[in-house]
């Protein structure tokens, strides 16, 4: 006879019963693993708390303390993981330029929980805004189709205000006084010493609705009617990959930019290029037809040879006489770490030393977006303060009315990572070395047209002792001058009167008589 432990006809209570002894001991583990999770909470607030304690009285052999030697910090933001050398390092940095640091730590589940309704309502209503300029955008568009242009009427944009390509176009128009034939109005943001409407104004969408030209050098308005003819000036050359060739595959490119992107190609009459393979690779980005594309070279080369570069520079405290060398540090802007590699250069105490003993002067220059993405690199920049070091902040050479580009020729060395500036280095026959201590995180969030090791004309320096040994080497051989020269005549059918030649090339129906 077959015994059961389970009843006849009693599976149904056998499973309530077993499901109630699961729920009343889950319940119990809950509780014990919430109890354990707060202890650690706790123990883990008061090692942070005497860990920012000591921070702020510059203690900060602390971390020898409270971290192990194989400690990494991985911000989200911050692209490669910082070691506990490179977190002392930032920290000196910040105590440097922040005498009166102190931290305060609130409630972590009531800040948690904020952040997180703040991130997404501020995503909300970044889509929200998004998709009412784009709607906005088409309509106006659509209207503008029905109202006549003038054909005298020309817009100019840039980023930042009155820079670039853009600049030197207009420069060279009020040059050769085409200004009496033609209405040249800047669309501006800020104050500038020139013909302007500033944007988001009546007078401003007056003009975008009549004016026949468009000069930008970054994409083309979404408002751009059929009637209305874009130029596209560009302001950088290829290395890093852009538009389609970065982003088609890649996930962090986003349904905003892809609607973007496809707009703004759809949007274009006209691309200037600097070279045939420059306009090979244009046409790929931005899937174009090749009789789009312009060979032109870009208007912003004429200014590099500068004869008053000199001059132009010790406007912003850049003396070539005093210094043994002068260093423009120019890197890039980088998606995933918005506050860019500064802290990297800046807070090392070897390489300041290195600047005072080598009487070198390091001219930095942030981009533009640090200050738009990241308050707290932007404050630090501004208060930084070392004899060998300089800032060049965009917003200074607006108010000047001045491109870098116009005493670029100062310099001896360029060091500089993903930007686009070694190109214009080699007209110059300027030293480059690459500092490049995230080449694989870059590589994969963005992508290179080019496989850096042998395209790039310079040192590639992953590290600061890698790139103290290359500085140490550029002052006594140039080994990569022929590499500068193949790359410069690569990239550079053109290498000067490039302004002219765009202007005989698109508004040659006003230059008859002049």
């Amino acid at each position: 006879m077959k015994t059961s432990f389970i009843p006849k006809n009693g599976y149904a209570l056998y499973f309530m019963m077993v499901s109630r002894t699961w729920e009343v001991a889950r319940a119990q583990y809950q509780k014990e693993n919430k109890r354990r999770e707060m202890e650690r909470l706790e123990v883990n607030k008061a090692v942070v708390l005497r860990l920012l304690e000591a921070i702020d009285k510059g203690k900060f052999d602390i971390w020898d303390e409270v971290t192990s030697l194989d400690y990494v910090n991985r911000f989200p933001s911050s692209g490669e993981p910082l070691t506990h050398k490179d977190h002392i390092q930032t920290n000196r940095l910040f105590y440097c330029a922040f005498q009166d640091l102190h931290h305060t730590i609130e409630d972590i589940f009531v800040a948690l929980a904020r952040s997180i309704v703040t991130v997404f309502k501020k995503k909300f209503n970044e889509d929200l805004k998004f998709f009412f300029v784009l709607v906005m955008d088409q309509v106006i568009s659509l209207f503008s189709n029905f109202i006549p242009k003038n054909s005298n009427k020309v817009l100019f944009f840039s980023k930042p205000d009155y820079s670039d390509n853009a600049k030197y176009i207009y420069e060279k128009m009020l040059e050769m006084k085409l200004n009496n034939r033609l209405d040249l109005i800047w669309a501006v943001y800020t104050k500038v010493n020139v013909n302007n409407v500033r944007r988001r104004t009546l007078k401003y969408f007056y003009n975008i609705l009549t004016a026949k030209y468009i000069i930008s050098t970054h994409g083309v308005p979404h408002w751009k009617s059929k009637n209305q003819i874009a130029i596209l000036t560009g302001h950088g050359l290829p290395f890093k990959a852009s538009d389609y060739l970065a982003r088609t595959n890649l996930i962090n490119f986003s349904y905003k930019q892809r609607i973007s992107l496809y707009i703004t190609s759809k949007k274009i009459n006209y691309l200037l290029s600097t070279s045939r393979l420059h306009a090979i690779i244009l046409a790929a980005e931005w899937r174009l037809n090749m009789d789009k594309i312009l060979i032109t070279g870009f208007p912003r080369q004429d200014a590099l040879y500068n004869k008053q570069a000199k001059k132009i520079a010790s406007k912003f405290n850049i003396e070539k006489d005093k210094f043994y060398k002068l260093i423009l540090y120019v890197p890039t802007f980088r998606d995933y770490n918005k506050d860019d590699l500064s802290s990297d250069i800046l807070g090392n105490e070897n390489f300041l030393k290195y600047l005072e003993v080598k009487n070198i002067l390091l001219i930095y220059k942030p981009h533009l977006r640090v200050f738009a993405h990241s308050p707290r690199i932007s404050e630090l920049i501004i208060k930084f303060n070392h004899p060998n070091v300089i800032m060049l902040i965009d917003k200074d050479l607006i108010k000047e009315g001045i491109h870098l580009y116009e005493f670029l020729s100062v310099f001896d060395l360029i060091i500089t990572d993903y930007s686009s500036i070694f190109y214009d280095a080699t007209l110059l026959d300027i030293p480059i070395i690459f500092y490049v201590p995230d080449l694989e995180t870059y590589s994969m969030d963005r992508g290179f047209i080019f496989e850096p090791s042998k395209w790039l004309p310079g040192h590639l320096t992953r590290n600061l002792d890698e790139l103290l040994f290359a500085l140490n080497k550029s002052n006594t051989s140039d080994p990569y001058r022929q590499k500068r020269n193949f790359i410069r005549d690569m990239m550079f059918d053109k290498k000067n009167g490039c302004s002219l030649r765009v202007i005989n090339t698109l508004f040659h129906q006003f230059l008859e008589g002049t």
